[in-house]
């Protein structure tokens, strides 16, 4: 038995030293020096500055190194939890939230991290960071392609209403989800709010800057390619010209190039091949010039395709096979399928069934490693027809239900997301009710504080009007007394007299009822239109301002009588 007890311990305290030597010699590695990051997060003056290091370092790290990672995020919550700094907080809830999601795939870890931070905001009623955290959850359901939770988060976010800014973002991002589940006149809703609040914040400044020009031309950007997909050619091609004409503008190289291609699918989407393809050829040129090899083998993939559809095979085989080379050479895996069909069908067309199957059989395997349905379906179409044209009508059948299998796997996910556009529609439906109810209440508040001003406005000019009419007759009746004092006196002190009880009137009648308004303007409860007092005081406004009536009348009435007495003189 001691000797058991002996291997025993002896078997620990090897697997104790071996553990250690472990970690050490892990925690040493290139990458990441456990001696040197502890030196440099003591050298540091305060936690604030602690958080932000460790933070920044944890970020570095690839997720290869999660559990570092992880060790990291949490020193610095604690040190955030420590201070009760709030951007802290949410900043090390939104790294511990990414590295569960993203680097170790516990989804209910990485989600409760993210919540933490709605619930941090909620309590110090932080809207912006509120909206921020209840974004940031929403893309993550979105690239875990749960589109129905991404909108209702995003729509959860923008119904804070967190400032113009950051409402720009969450309108373009609920543009690209509705995009996603081919909800397509939702997603350009979204995206020209998106760009009008641009446009809004632009006219503020009174200028457009680089960055709002940017934005917008990235907003009609997408919005093209949804136009596209509707397919609304017409829209496609007047929103890329617009998005070139801005480019020119900042000279966005990049830009410049995107446009140029939609304006080329806008051409070839209306079989207008020969426009098409002179826009392309610009695109290509100015990716050249950029060397953007990606683009280029897409933009050639699309004249190759172009050439196809007008009956130019050869020239067709020239690009497809430029456009596969390119891709071969530059490991575009997720091209290479798309590539290999262009190139295969370019044989077919020339007449060359066994190379359409070899190129084709390239394509299909590509698109299965990649999982692109819509590659696969146009790979087994392909493949049916070369097999049919070389007799092989076993095979060609076989293709043929494999492309009917998967048309028929693309429309169930079409089905999908009809599914989820119409159980949105019920959910949107509620919030959007709720919160356009609240933008009207408002709406109507100041409706009514604006009339109020107005009207107390209007009686302020009118007091002025009649104060200054005052003056210009008296002090033209002061100009004929004195020219005809001795011959008129009698007239004159008439007149005078009649003056005088206009003065009277303006100086003292005019005065009560408007102070009367101005005052009831004061105590009009602007917030809520619906108070019951609200009533009784627009109807003592009323009598005020019919008593004002009343003396704006007799002062009239006065004038009248001074007029018709003595015709031939002026009284204004």
């Amino acid at each position: 038995m001691p000797r058991i007890k002996k291997i025993l311990f002896v078997f620990i305290t090897g697997l104790l030293i071996f553990v250690w030597n472990s970690s050490m010699l892990y925690a040493q590695q290139p990458g990441f020096n456990i001696d040197s990051f502890n030196n440099s997060v003591q050298k540091l003056s305060n936690d604030t500055s602690k958080i932000t290091f460790i933070v920044e370092r944890a970020l570095s790290l690839a997720c290869e190194d999660s559990s570092v990672k992880l060790v990291l995020a949490k020193e610095a919550q604690k040190f955030a939890l420590k201070q009760n700094w709030a951007p802290g907080i949410y900043q090390t809830n939104r790294l511990l939230g990414d590295i569960y999601i993203d680097c170790q795939n516990d989804y209910k870890k990485g989600f409760n991290q993210f919540n933490e931070s709605v619930i941090e905001a909620d309590k110090n009623e932080d809207i912006h960071n509120e909206a921020l955290a209840l974004e940031y959850i929403a893309k993550k359901f979105g690239k875990l392609g749960q589109h129905d939770n991404e909108i209702v988060y995003f729509f959860k976010a923008l119904l804070l209403r967190p400032g113009n800014e950051l409402e720009e973002a969450i309108l373009a991002d609920l543009g690209h989800a509705y995009g996603s589940i081919a909800d397509y006149p939702n997603a350009i809703t979204y995206y020209d709010s998106s760009l009008k609040l641009i446009e809004l914040e632009a006219n503020k400044k009174k200028s457009s800057d680089l960055q709002d020009t940017t934005l917008r031309i990235g907003l009609k950007l997408n919005m093209g390619d949804i136009y596209l997909a509707m397919p609304d050619d017409a829209k496609a091609l007047k929103t890329f010209e617009d998005v070139l004409e801005m480019s020119q503008t900042i000279n966005k190289i990049r830009f410049i190039e995107l446009s140029l291609t939609g304006i080329g699918r806008s051409y070839k989407q209306q079989k207008k091949y020969a426009k098409a393809l002179e826009y392309f050829q610009r695109a290509l040129l100015v990716c050249r010039e950029r060397v953007r090899f990606d683009d280029e083998v897409v933009i050639q993939d699309e004249m190759a395709n172009s050439y196809l559809d007008s009956g130019d095979f050869y020239k067709a085989r020239e690009y497809a096979d430029s456009a596969l080379s390119l891709a071969e050479g530059q490991h575009f895996m997720k091209l290479l399928s798309k590539a290999n069909a262009t190139f295969g069908n370019a044989y077919l067309k020339l007449n060359r069934p066994d190379l359409a199957v070899f190129y084709l059989q390239k394509a299909l395997d590509f698109s299965l490693q990649n999982q692109n349905l819509a590659d696969q379906k146009e790979a087994w179409l392909g493949l049916s027809n070369a097999y049919q044209v070389s007799g092989k009508n076993d095979k060609a059948l076989d293709a043929f239900k494999h492309f009917i299998s998967t048309r028929d796997s693309t429309s169930n996910i079409d089905k999908t997301k009809e599914a989820i556009r119409k159980d949105l529609e019920i959910k949107n439906i509620r919030e959007l009710t709720k919160a356009e109810d609240n933008y009207h209440k408002k709406l109507e508040q100041g409706k009514l504080f604006l009339y109020g001003e107005f009207g107390g406005l209007v009686m302020l000019l009118a007091l002025a009007f009649f104060m200054y009419r005052n003056y210009n007759t008296q002090k033209k009746y002061n100009a004929l007394l004195s020219k005809e004092k001795k011959a008129n006196l009698a007239h004159i002190a008439a007149q005078s007299h009649v003056l005088s009880d206009i003065v009277h009137i303006q100086a003292h009648e005019i005065r009560g009822p408007v102070s009367a308004i101005l005052g009831f303007v004061q105590i009009f409860n602007f917030e809520d239109a619906t108070d019951p007092n609200n009533k009784e005081i627009m109807y003592w406004i009323g009598e005020s301002a019919n008593k004002l009536d009343f003396v704006v009348r007799n002062v009239v009435s006065k004038e009248n009588e001074l007029r018709a007495e003595h015709p031939d003189e002026p009284v204004n």
